[in-house]
């Protein structure tokens, strides 16, 4: 009976070790996963993932999608499921293009995270609602400037970068529900920390060669949804720079 009783005890301390373990190694967060555009000719690929790594998506997250050409005339664009991915398709050359993606609920528990509302998901550390802003730039127009209306979290340019070179400072503006916001910190392309909106939301960020992927987070208790403690709106915004 004692030997019984002692080898439960170990089971148990077991599975605490594991727990524990757990929460010290965690799978990586939904939020290390970003949405972004990359430019393929005259179309774009609404991408999810991180750094090389591509995940599957459900077409029907991506609520909007608009694309704008000079002087911020709209644009018609088809959609079309690719590879892991998304197609955009607009109808003729825009300056720039722009996805809303809701990215639902996911519901961080002792075991990881789960694509899950928190009702339905067991021993939930935290859960969140998680929405995605993504916009790429083809051309520059000088309504890139200013926030878009309705858009929750946004990163503006102040600055055309397409006449930059690798190494240049681009001077951007974050905007939460078309206000500047300060000390959301700025992440490159492999969310490596690269800057932070001082109080008129503004920050300075290096060029580098190539695909350029810029982001910025913002998170906020949540107080009538029982499927999540917060919501969470990330923006990313991409472009070519040649030189």
């Amino acid at each position: 009976m004692h030997s019984r009783i002692k080898k439960r005890s170990w089971t148990e301390a077991l599975w605490m070790l594991f727990a524990v373990g757990l929460f010290l190694f965690p799978v990586p967060e939904a939020s290390a996963h970003d949405f972004w555009m990359d430019r393929r000719g005259s179309d774009f690929l609404l991408i999810f993932g991180h750094g090389d790594q591509r995940e599957e998506f459900d077409p029907s997250k991506v609520k909007t999608v608009k694309a704008f050409g000079p002087e911020g005339k709209e644009i018609e664009v088809r959609r079309e499921k690719k590879e892991k991915g998304m197609l955009l398709q607009p109808a003729a050359p825009p300056s720039w293009i722009f996805a809303e993606i809701d990215n639902g609920y996911w519901s961080k528990t002792i075991y990881g995270w789960r694509n899950l509302p928190k009702r339905k998901a067991s021993r939930v550390v935290e859960a969140i609602h998680s929405l995605y802003f993504s916009k790429a730039l083809s051309a520059w127009d000088d309504a890139l400037r200013d926030p878009m209306t309705g858009t929750l979290l946004e990163i503006t340019l102040l600055q055309n970068p397409f006449g930059m070179k690798a190494g240049d400072p681009l001077p951007i503006q974050v905007f939460l529900r078309g206000k500047a916001v300060e000390g959301l910190e700025v992440e490159g392309r492999d969310h490596e920390i690269i800057s932070k909106t001082d109080k008129e939301g503004k920050a300075m960020v290096r060029i580098g060669k190539g695909r350029q992927l810029i982001s910025v987070e913002y998170k906020e208790p949540l107080k009538d949804d029982p499927d999540a403690d917060f919501l969470t709106l990330t923006s990313t915004l991409t472009f070519e720079v040649g030189k």
